[in-house]
Order: C-alpha cells, then structure tokens, then sequence
C-alpha cells in the first residue's frame, strides 16, 4: 500500500516538475520596466522585441533532469520491490 502512494507523490512530483522545462519560473518587474525572467537554463531579459541570456544556470537543469529520471526509474521499478529499496 505504501508503494502505490509513493507511486502517485512520485508520478505528482513529475507532473509539477516537468512544465518548469519549459515556462518560466519566475519573473522580476523592476520600476524601470525591465523585465527578468528565471527558467532552468538560466536568467533572461525580456524585451518587446528579444530575449536576451544574462547567465546560464544549466547545472539547475540537470538537476531537474535527474530528478525527472530518477522518478521515472523508481516507478517503473515497482514490480521489483527489492531494486527500489536501494534507490
């Protein structure tokens, strides 16, 4: 029984995680009217005509990548109980 529930917190966790590939998670509205936009591949300055990339944050989005994967490994292993203990 807990497996099962740990099933659905798992495939919950992905479902909230993946969008964040590709929205952004933040955004900033300075007075001046710029505008800054956070995502996993790093920080944006978004213009009417552009985007700009002011840093990559690409570590944060292999951390996301790994933690989808790692998701997925865990509940695909259901079946074997003594292979997902480990993990």
């Amino acid at each position: 029984m807990i497996q099962r529930i740990q099933t659905v917190f798992l495939f919950a966790s992905l479902c909230f995680l993946v969008p964040m590939f590709f929205a952004p998670v933040a955004e900033m509205i300075y007075e001046t009217g710029e505008v800054f936009s956070f995502n996993l591949s790093g920080f944006y300055q978004t213009e009417a005509e552009a985007s700009i990339m002011f840093s990559n944050q690409y570590s944060v989005m292999l951390y996301g990548i790994l933690i989808c994967v790692l998701n997925l490994i865990i509940i695909f292993l259901y079946t074997e109980v003594l292979h997902s203990r480990i993990l």
